[in-house]
């Protein structure tokens, strides 16, 4: 999927059993990544790669707009008929 901060752009996050890789095209922001209490946050430029691990919850931030573009294993995960979803917030 290539687009903006598409995970979560608000307060509320979503954790999915599937892992996601994401790759910045362009612009400039932060993701909180949270689980079980523990809160990371890393902010990212262009050229910058990260993964938000599986049950892991993602909030995305970016004060001009970025694009990112990011991949998963939710097709594998779907077709094993394993995939879940969970929205929090």
């Amino acid at each position: 999927m290539a687009g903006h901060a598409s995970r979560a752009t608000s307060p509320t996050g979503q954790a999915i059993s599937a892992e996601e890789a994401y790759s910045v095209v362009e612009g400039r922001g932060a993701v909180a990544i949270e689980t079980g209490g523990r809160q990371w946050r890393l902010e990212f430029g262009p050229r910058d790669h990260f993964v938000i691990p599986s049950w892991h919850t993602a909030r995305f931030e970016s004060q001009h707009g970025c694009v990112l573009f990011s991949f998963s294993d939710r097709p594998v995960h779907q077709a094993l008929s394993i995939h879940r979803e969970e929205r929090i917030s």
